[in-house]
């Protein structure tokens, strides 16, 4: 598959898993939309592929826990009408710890994240995905989705959290985008 010409989303691509999709797509000739919660990552990671690439990727802060940023960007998105080829939903605010540990806002603000900000997010773009003909959608869950996983470390909230987004994945993959959904 050729990532060249294609318009990508990537949420949380600040730092780790995303800022890897970034790079090896950006490196692939992917046109590269970063999204994260801090500036200076999002602009230094920017920057280097820019230098690698010669190109420099979008970059947007969003919050995914702020839902009215996220379902601004999304509609800022569509008013621009610009199809998107994939979607990569990987934005996540670990939460380590016993349940004790963490307090209302912590918790509210990774399970807000996790489920509520990326099923908006992925909402609003659908039909930015649709016009592309050729949409993807791939929600990064992680080993705290998948059932009977040990927490290592992952807060309940957290684990919660991925077990819904998985959850996202098999409604989306059942009824909304059957044709279109990868999971990993």
């Amino acid at each position: 598959m050729s990532f060249a010409g294609k318009r990508i989303i990537v949420t949380g691509a600040g730092r780790g898993l995303g800022a890897a999709f970034a790079v090896v797509l950006a490196d692939q000739g992917a046109d590269v939309i970063m999204t994260g919660r801090n500036k200076e990552n999002l602009g230094s990671l920017a920057e280097s592929i820019r230098l690698r690439t010669g190109r420099r990727p979008d970059t947007v802060h969003l919050d995914m826990a702020d839902i009215g940023e996220v379902t601004q960007f999304a509609k800022k998105m569509r008013d621009e009408g610009l199809a998107l080829d994939i979607l990569i939903n990987n934005a996540a605010q670990w939460l380590p710890g016993k349940l004790n540990d963490n307090d209302a806002y912590a918790i509210t603000q990774t399970i807000t994240g996790i489920v509520t900000g990326t099923l908006l997010f992925t909402r609003g773009l659908i039909p930015l995905l649709e016009k592309s003909g050729a949409g993807d959608i791939l929600n990064v869950v992680s080993i705290s989705g998948i059932p009977n996983t040990p927490l290592l470390g992952a807060s309940v909230a957290y684990f919660a959290a991925k077990h819904g987004q998985a959850g996202m994945n098999d409604g989306l993959r059942a009824k909304e985008l059957p044709e279109r959904f990868a999971t990993a």
